[in-house]
């Protein structure tokens, strides 16, 4: 997903970075207690809230454990493609489930991947058939995550100055 964010930190101001810290704290976190901490009204919370997902600087969701999710398989893939292929190949990838992360590079591969399968039958059949069937991929490497030392996807902190936000 691309999210357009031009402008957007145009009115993006310490309220609103400490309205996302909290969330990020507990995101069961009611607009009430946020606006104890933040002094302004939960109206003013909630709108700010919405504000901030409509723009897409921010979003509200479950975040899920793989691992515990029985997709205990990780791994990232480089891959290459042929020249002018990359958008389309792209497209494709961005249809199988098992694939969370899909970006273009610059570099020694086109494409970096990032893979959560159930188990070593699920990897060999994402990489032997369906990833082998798609013609425009010239190449790819594998690489297995044997430990996760940081994840930090969905718990990217901004700085937050809370009395610059309750001092306005």
């Amino acid at each position: 997903m691309s999210v357009d964010t031009a402008g957007a930190s145009a009115s993006f101001d310490a309220i609103d970075r400490t309205i996302i810290g909290l969330l990020q704290e507990d995101g069961r976190r009611s607009n009430a207690d946020i606006s104890r901490v933040v002094g302004v009204s939960q109206y003013t919370v909630r709108k700010r809230i919405d504000l901030l997902v409509e723009r897409g600087i921010m979003r509200v969701l479950a975040v899920v454990d793989p691992s515990a999710a029985g997709h205990g398989q990780h791994l990232f893939v480089g891959v290459n493609v042929k020249l002018g292929r990359a958008s389309a190949v792209c497209q494709t990838l961005a249809t199988i489930h098992e694939i969370a992360f899909l970006a273009q590079l610059v570099g020694r591969y086109d494409l970096l991947i990032e893979v959560f399968a159930a188990d070593g039958e699920d990897v060999l059949q994402l990489l032997s058939e369906r990833m082998a069937d798609i013609e425009d991929i010239v190449s790819f490497e594998t690489f297995a995550v044997l430990h996760n030392l940081k994840v930090n996807y969905y718990n990217w902190n901004l700085p937050v100055d809370v009395q610059a936000a309750t001092s306005g």
